[in-house]
């Protein structure tokens, strides 16, 4: 059957999905994705630049099909 695997982020190029997990370290996680046959990437969160984390309080998350209220941190 079919089954879905979690990712951080998962981009498409046309042909195939890429996957790309934040961390300092390889996980289950993306060792699955990779054992799935996807293509799966580990960054640091460290290599982002800075005004990526966390997102800007006046930009507004991309909707979702999913709706799943997201918390206020702030």
């Amino acid at each position: 059957g079919e089954r879905w695997l979690p990712a951080d982020m998962v981009f498409w190029d046309g042909q195939r999905a890429i996957g790309i997990e934040l961390g300092s370290r390889d996980t289950d996680r993306l060792r699955a994705l990779r054992a799935a046959g996807v293509e799966a990437h580990r960054i640091e969160p460290t290599g982002l630049p800075d005004d990526l984390l966390p997102f800007p309080p006046v930009e507004a998350l991309p909707a979702s099909p999913f709706r799943r209220r997201i918390p206020d941190i702030s």
